[in-house]
């Protein structure tokens, strides 16, 4: 906003752009004590070159503008309200322009939406390793009226499965500590507990654990095998002669 502003004691006007006073001084005091040396832009147009002269002046004063109620102070406009309050010139306004820096230390965790729907809900036996970095997996399907999703709760894991209407399958993959996995699990469904099982046998795979079958002094290694912890069989046999003889270790898995 570029305007300029006159001001007095008891009251205070605003200028029209292009508004030419006669004479200007820097500051009241200098219109006080120094008048003469305010700048002086009156011009006047003379018509006569004989004397007395005929000469046109400006009548442009302070006067004029007082006149104009929409100069005076305070003035209110739909964004800005300008007023002269103890000798210092003031505007309000209650549009601007701010830019804030928000920092929020939440943080939202969400899933894909879940309806609450009636669901039929089967797990096939687990398959896979435990104690491996493959993990073992989990097929499971899940019928409801509408496509959804389910969340299942077991003792020692959660996972979500996908529902429709034709039975939809999901196969999720779990990271089990044991060889035989027997858990209750539910899922809430209409606001209904669903009770599922999760159960299966799992497979063993180190790295490597060599094996040897002794007899008569040879030896045979086979490091390349898998067990199931659950069957695992071991026979061992002492076979003698008569008098103390050679002896064979037999091993089984």
């Amino acid at each position: 906003m570029d305007r300029r502003f006159a001001s007095a004691a008891h009251e205070a006007l605003m200028i029209p752009n292009g508004y030419e006073l006669p004479v200007e001084c820097e500051s009241k005091a200098v219109a006080t004590h120094e008048f003469n040396s305010c700048t002086n832009r009156m011009v006047c147009a003379c018509s006569s070159f004989k004397t007395p002269k005929s000469c046109h002046c400006s009548g442009k004063t302070i006067r004029n503008i007082r006149e104009d109620t929409s100069n005076v102070l305070p003035i209110n406009t739909q964004t800005m309200q300008i007023i002269m309050e103890e000798g210092e010139l003031q505007a309000l306004t209650n549009e601007g322009e701010i830019t804030l820096a928000v920092q929020s230390n939440f943080m939202v965790e969400f899933d894909q939406y879940v309806v609450d729907l009636p669901c039929a809900i089967t797990m096939e036996p687990m398959q896979g390793c435990y104690n491996c970095l493959k993990g073992a997996q989990i097929v499971s399907h899940c019928t409801t009226s509408l496509t959804s999703s389910v969340t299942i709760h077991c003792t020692d894991n959660a996972f979500t499965i996908d529902c429709d209407q034709s039975n939809k399958t999901t196969t999720s993959t779990l990271h089990m500590a044991r060889a035989v996995v027997s858990q209750e699990c539910h899922a809430k469904c209409a606001q209904k507990e669903v009770n599922v099982e999760l159960r299966g046998i799992l497979h063993y795979h180190p790295e490597y654990i060599p094996s040897f079958t002794f007899e008569e002094k040879t030896e045979e290694k086979n490091p390349a095998w898998h067990i199931t912890a659950a069957s695992m069989i071991i026979i061992i046999s002492l076979e003698q002669d008569g008098a103390v003889g050679p002896s064979r270790l037999l091993s089984k898995f």
